[in-house]
């Protein structure tokens, strides 16, 4: 019930907040999944189980729903398990993602995490920081240029500011942002809380061996924007979901085949 009232509950100041637009309505998306399937769910077994065929597909569904909600309490734990970093080390290279631009201004988003990318720059003294962002097709400037100004507001020295222009998504971020990295050396990736396990994810898969640091957020943004990442890990492991399916869509296939086979011998 907590989990229900906080997912609409959220929804409701993001609307008030950020506007009625379609990306916002995740939260409330979620909202009414919870209730249909843990209040109504339920009831239709009553209508299904003198049914054969319907039981076996009422069985398919619930386990098709199970699945990913296990997934998703599993990325949960996980992100919360990736942006805390209990054991300090060393860190030779900040990485910080970049995140849209007002003008030739940082967004109150990426200021987050420009901040946060400074305060592991200065934990870990001689250590450089990688602005990474490339310039989108309605800003003024590169998000690494605008990123680089803002840090050097913040008292940072511009010989330790490195700056990648090219990249304009997560994975091209980790990608160009290594090559000014050498071998040798370590670095951690800066970004939002909700965002740091996708990256770290996505950073491994491209066999590059990283720790995350989480920008705080505002939690009725946060909670939103962590739908929307969960969607986006979801397709970035499409193939791994869909052999899982397949092999659910299988045996369900088989059950009704089988019972098929058993109602024809029996009439």
């Amino acid at each position: 019930m907590a989990v229900v009232i906080m997912f609409l509950y959220n929804s409701f100041i993001l609307i008030r907040r950020e506007g009625l637009r379609v990306g916002n309505l995740l939260s409330l998306a979620v909202f009414f999944f919870l209730v249909g399937y843990f209040t109504y769910w339920p009831r239709v077994a009553t209508y299904t189980r003198d049914n054969i065929l319907l039981n076996t597909l009422y069985v398919y569904i619930s386990l098709v729903v199970l699945y990913f909600l296990c997934i998703a309490m599993s990325y949960l734990v996980s992100s919360v398990l990736n942006f805390i970093n209990i054991l300090p080390r060393k860190i030779d290279y900040v990485v910080v993602l970049g995140a849209g631009l007002i003008g030739e201004r940082v967004t109150p988003l990426l200021a987050s995490r420009i901040r946060k990318g400074i305060k592991v720059y200065k934990a870990n003294p001689g250590s450089k920081l990688i602005m990474s962002g490339g310039q989108g097709p309605d800003e003024v400037v590169s998000e690494a240029f605008a990123m680089k100004n803002y840090a050097l507001e913040q008292g940072v020295d511009e010989k330790d500011i490195i700056l990648e222009e090219k990249s304009t998504r997560t994975e091209e971020n980790i990608i160009f942002s290594k090559k000014f990295i050498p071998a040798d050396k370590s670095f951690a990736v800066v970004t939002n809380y909700y965002h740091v396990y996708r990256a770290l994810v996505q950073a491994r898969t491209l066999g590059f061996r990283c720790i995350g640091y989480g920008a705080p957020t505002k939690f009725y943004f946060s909670l939103n924007a962590f739908i929307r990442e969960f969607i986006g890990y979801l397709y970035f492991k499409r193939r791994i979901h869909a052999i899982v399916l397949g092999v659910l869509t299988s045996l369900f296939i088989a059950a009704v085949l089988v019972e098929i086979y058993f109602w024809a011998n029996n009439s």
